[in-house]
């Protein structure tokens, strides 16, 4: 890594701070991507803005297999948006993507409205460090399957009916199951198993 590209890390990291600080954007719903050579650098998924470290930004090439990327963390659940834009666009060099948490508002009424006692007591739950904890999990659990189920297509669904969403759905996760268990070598081919001498009586 040169310093250019280090020196680009941080000024994303310091811009997703800055959302925060502005309250334009709540926990890590929003997302940021840069250009950077053949690479787009954007937010990894499920990561705090304020935990977040330069060496945490993933890479992903912008030529090559769509949606590979480089290191550990798995980028933003939104990086197809980033990605897409990057590619068609050439003359775009980064791009910042903030829902707003309660939609668009009238001209003159604030964006962000007051909480009310249930989602005051969440943000106190959630200000803890023993919250902290379990959301940084996030990258490793929910985050990682939402990540892969986009990447094979899951993004929305063509039926109506909740019983049929459900069925589809039971079908995603069986098949991401198995998928999951041959990957990481729990599942033997029949074949081997037969080849093993059966123990002695």
């Amino acid at each position: 890594m040169d310093k250019a590209e280090l020196q680009l890390r941080r000024d994303i990291v310091a811009a997703c701070r800055s959302m925060n600080a502005m309250g334009i954007n709540q926990g890590t719903s929003g997302n940021i991507s840069a250009r950077y050579g053949d690479h787009m650098l954007i937010t990894p998924s499920g990561v705090p803005y304020d935990e977040m470290d330069p060496k945490d930004i993933v890479p992903m090439p912008l030529k090559g297999p769509y949606g590979s990327y480089e290191g550990d963390l798995v980028p933003s659940s939104e990086w197809r948006f980033h990605l897409d834009i990057m590619l068609a666009r050439p003359e775009v060099g980064c791009r910042v993507y903030m829902p707003p948490a309660t939609g668009a508002k009238p001209a003159g009424q604030p964006l962000w409205r007051a909480d009310d006692a249930l989602i005051a007591e969440w943000r106190q739950r959630m200000g803890t460090p023993e919250a902290a904890q379990i959301y940084r999990q996030r990258a490793a659990t929910i985050e990682c399957v939402n990540a892969l189920a986009r990447n094979r297509g899951l993004q929305r669904f063509l039926m109506r009916g909740l019983r049929r969403v459900r069925s589809a759905v039971l079908w995603f996760a069986l098949a991401h199951n198995l998928m999951r268990t041959v990957t990481l070598g729990r599942l033997q081919p029949a074949a081997a198993r037969a080849a093993k001498p059966m123990a002695a009586v």
